[in-house]
């Protein structure tokens, strides 16, 4: 008679299928386990990309003509005269007409913002004392449109100095951890208030 139950050989083919299925099952949660983590990063950075670029819109749209401070830009950098809002160490705060400076600074991979009043501007280290505006910055593209000098035709240029202010502000940014599927790129371009 023969005995009822399962060969040892059965056993070893049960628990190596087993095993298998197991590990492909592991291999499949662990793999999506990293693109759903990759994917919450890249929503954390393009949200801070975008707090980042609306506080460069409302600067410019904040942006006025005064002849003791100019706009100035280039690739990387620019500054424009703005109000700005002033806080006390007394306490209270107060609108003034001061300079808003942002800059890429590649040391540290970062869009850097600083401001100050009209009355401080001497005294002012705009790359010693700022606030970081994007983070994770791989780089940064200004382009400014108008004309700097009067009657003169409107035209994109990386380079901008003059008493008048540009009528546009294109920002082109390109950011992440700098791999392949964490490297993002974006383009935006602000009008600026027409006053001259």
């Amino acid at each position: 008679m023969k005995a009822k139950g399962f060969t040892l050989i059965e056993l070893l083919v049960a628990m190596s299928l087993i095993a298998l299925v197991s590990g492909a099952a592991v291999a499949v949660l662990a793999g999506g386990l990293r693109v759903w983590e990759r994917y919450q990063v890249a929503g954390v950075q393009t949200d801070m990309m975008r707090l980042g670029v609306e506080q460069i819109r409302k600067d410019l749209v904040n942006a006025r003509r005064f002849d003791l401070i100019h706009f100035e830009g280039s690739s990387s950098q620019f500054q424009v005269p703005a109000t700005i809002q002033v806080d006390y160490e007394e306490g209270g705060s107060l609108q003034e007409l001061g300079q808003v400076s942002y800059f890429a600074d590649r040391r540290y991979g970062c869009l850097g913002r600083s401001q100050a009043p009209f009355s401080e501007l001497k005294r002012h280290r705009a790359k010693s004392d700022y606030t970081v505006v994007i983070d994770d910055l791989q780089n940064i593209k200004f382009s400014y449109f108008g004309s700097q000098k009067e009657e003169s035709e409107a035209k994109w240029t990386s380079r901008w100095k003059s008493h008048l202010l540009p009528q546009a502000v294109k920002i082109e940014l390109q950011y992440g951890d700098g791999t392949t599927e964490g490297t993002y790129t974006s383009a935006v371009t602000f009008s600026l208030p027409g006053i001259q």
